[in-house]
């Protein structure tokens, strides 16, 4: 486990900033703790002579500092060695994990532009737009350092027509069929789940070592109608569930436990000595959010927004989910 690098401090200090319920209800908590390990080595300190030993007794050899005072400061100097200590370990492990019920959202800026955000080929900033104009992405992008397990996504997107990349295709055709693709539960680039919008629907894809196409499972038709015109859509996840509202329609999948992968890949099971072309999907229950687009895909996003879960939200999905079952089972 390695420290964090000061910018990986800084985008999680940025998470904690800002006001809400769940932030609020941490604030008090954490004064509470406080108020009780002060009590508590307080006790401590008196009843074993503590701020007798060293470092402490340096401020009883002042002179100047009566020992009452002395007490009282070193119990606040290990409050804060215990507070420093436990602030490192947490971005430690932050870095590494999502600490649930912190509203740990967020939107993109057009003066931040893409410096939170990891991604590979022709991304721009459209200034005038102030939108996000993906060209061409053959990995993707995605927001950087975040790691979402239960979330709210919602965007518009514009297909232009004709592309600026095909002039050529000056009625869109071949963009409906490119269409382009939404990234979710993203552990790097190269490693995530996606579902891609076009003509045919939605297909949903995982990248596990290779592509694999589960699609398409539903067709809200995007047809030339749809070109040059923004179009809302909301992604929500719930556990393994994912939820697509577009065009006034809306559709639920569970994400794959497994993907298929070419039969000549050595995958090792076991003991090694095994290979089978299945593999698990070990970046199933988190993850972040982006975007790809393939050669000639090409889209406009704006209005990028996410909200994770919060607590009050999840204790009314699980008292909801609990409801539903004593209903089912009562004779």
């Amino acid at each position: 486990m390695s420290i964090p690098s000061f910018d990986e401090i800084k985008s999680l200090m940025e998470i904690l900033k800002g006001d809400n319920e769940e932030r609020s209800l941490i604030k008090v908590s954490y004064v509470i703790l406080g108020v009780i390990l002060y009590v508590a080595l307080a006790i401590l300190f008196t009843r074993h002579e503590l701020y007798l030993l060293t470092p402490f007794n340096l401020l009883l050899e002042t002179g100047i500092i009566p020992v009452e005072i002395a007490k009282n400061i070193s119990i606040v100097l290990v409050l804060l060695y215990i507070y420093f200590a436990y602030l490192l370990l947490y971005l430690i492990w932050k870095s590494k994990h999502n600490f649930p019920f912190l509203r740990n959202g967020y939107k993109w800026n057009l003066n931040k532009g893409l410096s939170d955000w990891d991604f590979q080929g022709n991304i721009i900033v459209d200034q005038e737009e102030k939108t996000i104009h993906i060209v061409q992405s053959e990995l993707g992008c995605i927001v950087r350092n975040r790691n979402w397990k239960n979330f709210t996504l919602t965007f518009e997107f514009k297909i232009p027509a004709p592309p600026l990349l095909s002039p050529q295709d000056t009625e869109g055709n071949k963009q409906l069929r490119r269409g382009f693709g939404i990234i979710y539960r993203a552990k790097q680039l190269g490693e995530y789940y996606m579902i891609k919008i076009d003509e045919n629907g939605c297909l949903p894809h995982v990248r596990n070592l290779y592509w694999e196409n589960n699609g398409p499972i539903w067709k809200p038709k995007i047809d030339k109608s749809d070109l040059n015109k923004w179009i809302s859509i909301t992604l929500v996840m719930i556990e393994n569930t994912l939820t697509i509202e577009i065009k006034s329609a809306k559709f639920s999948f569970m994400l794959p436990t497994h993907s298929n992968v070419h039969h000549d890949t050595n995958y090792p099971y076991g003991d090694g000595s095994e290979s089978r072309p299945f593999v698990p999907i070990l970046f199933r229950n988190s993850g972040s959010v982006g975007f790809r687009s393939a050669p000639f895909e090409e889209v406009f996003i704006r209005n990028f927004r996410i909200e994770e879960e919060s607590l009050s939200q999840f204790c009314k999905r699980k008292l909801e989910a609990m409801r539903k079952f004593l209903n089912n089972n009562n004779p």
